[in-house]
């Protein structure tokens, strides 16, 4: 009879192992990428702290269940502290101006003169929009009231992050058939699985000093972003995402941003139309080949991230990159030889410490459930 090959002893036998070992792992963190190498500043501290102010506010609404008279003078608002005596304040839906004469910001109540100008005073409906108009000044008058409002205090932590990795003294005496060494390979790999563990935290970490373990978690862009949040529901179509998502966040900051995209929302957006999308120049800068969405509001330059999956495969995110920047107290290094001098073998580690700044959170936007 013949011999077969299961007649031979697999010690004989010359198994073509390939010299490559393939990798489920992704290669980049593209939006990470180009914030640690533009957005990176180093602090002195686990805590830092940066300071906000907004553009004074014009527009708030009526807060009050049942409404107003058309002849009421007395009127709580949301905030009253956009508004000071002498202010001439337009119901948009109704068009009455009405004229302040007095503000209490500490009931959030106006006092006014209603049908102040050419349009009579109507009934006002809880919710309805008021706008300041700036004032009316008499002749010869003194300066009207100050309206001043300091910037916000604002903070974040550094967390530290740490991938460790080690071999024994025999493996790394040993030969492997594949073209890296056990150390080697983990070196590489443990570089990549440490980068994800820094933007699984930047995407969805909360803030935390735990004081008595001193230890540290910094917030993510799911805590940080709280105004433009769009839940799309199931479908999301091109017009929906032009008019909720990129009209309100590319209403402040830079008209380009970065889409921190789920692998479910480049699908959507690749659906809408190839004339849509090119390759982004900017990106190139970064060694990214990347492509950019253009919105009649800005342009979306489009970063896949793998870590977007399972509950988050339908989430995205929007981020301007001029008002992200990556804290760093301790720059990511890779430790080598961390082990006790008596270990047979070697620990190496990967140690970041690190935290998100995210400024002005309305330049930047949330996109949820987005399947299809």
């Amino acid at each position: 009879m013949p011999v077969k090959t299961t007649d031979i002893d697999t010690e004989r036998r010359d198994i073509d192992v390939s010299k490559e070992i393939a990798r489920y792992l992704p290669d980049v963190n593209a939006w990470l990428v180009i914030a640690l190498q533009s957005r990176k500043k180093t602090t002195t501290d686990y805590e830092f702290k940066w300071f906000e102010s907004d553009p004074y506010g014009y527009w708030t609404k009526i807060n009050h269940a049942d409404g107003y008279a058309a002849d009421a003078t007395s009127l709580v608002v949301d905030d009253a502290s956009i508004f000071a005596a002498k202010d001439i304040i337009k119901v948009a839906r109704t068009g009455e101006v009405m004229f302040c004469t007095a503000v209490d910001t500490d009931t959030n109540t106006i006092t006014v003169i209603r049908g102040y100008g050419e349009t009579a005073g109507a009934v006002i409906d809880d919710d309805d929009d008021l706008v300041c108009l700036g004032n009316a000044m008499e002749e010869h008058s003194s300066k009207p009231t100050e309206k001043l409002r300091q910037p916000s205090k604002i903070y974040n932590y550094c967390g530290i992050m740490r991938t460790p990795f080690g071999v024994s003294g025999t493996v790394e005496a040993s030969q492997q058939i594949t073209n890296e060494q056990e150390r080697a390979r983990l070196t590489r790999d443990k570089s990549i699985d440490h980068r994800l563990a820094i933007e699984r935290q930047f995407l969805f970490g909360e803030r935390k000093d735990d004081t008595s373990n001193k230890r540290r978690m910094t917030r993510g862009l799911i805590k940080w972003i709280t105004t433009n949040v769009y839940d799309a529901g199931g479908t999301l179509t091109e017009n929906e995402f032009d008019k909720e998502v990129c009209e309100p966040v590319f209403k402040y900051g830079s008209k380009t941003k970065l889409l921190v995209a789920s692998p479910r929302m480049v699908s959507i957006i690749a659906g809408w139309g190839k004339e849509k999308l090119q390759i982004s120049q900017a990106a190139k800068a970064y060694g990214l080949n990347l492509k950019e969405y253009i919105s009649p509001h800005g342009t979306l330059i489009i970063a896949p991230s793998q870590c977007l999956e399972q509950y988050y495969a339908y989430h995205s995110f929007i981020v301007d990159p001029q008002h992200i920047f990556v804290r760093v107290l301790r720059d990511t290094t890779l430790r080598r030889n961390i082990h006790n001098p008596d270990t047979d073998g070697f620990e190496d580690e990967y140690l970041s410490e690190i935290g998100l700044e995210l400024r002005l959170e309305k330049c930047h936007a949330v996109i949820k459930n987005a399947t299809a």
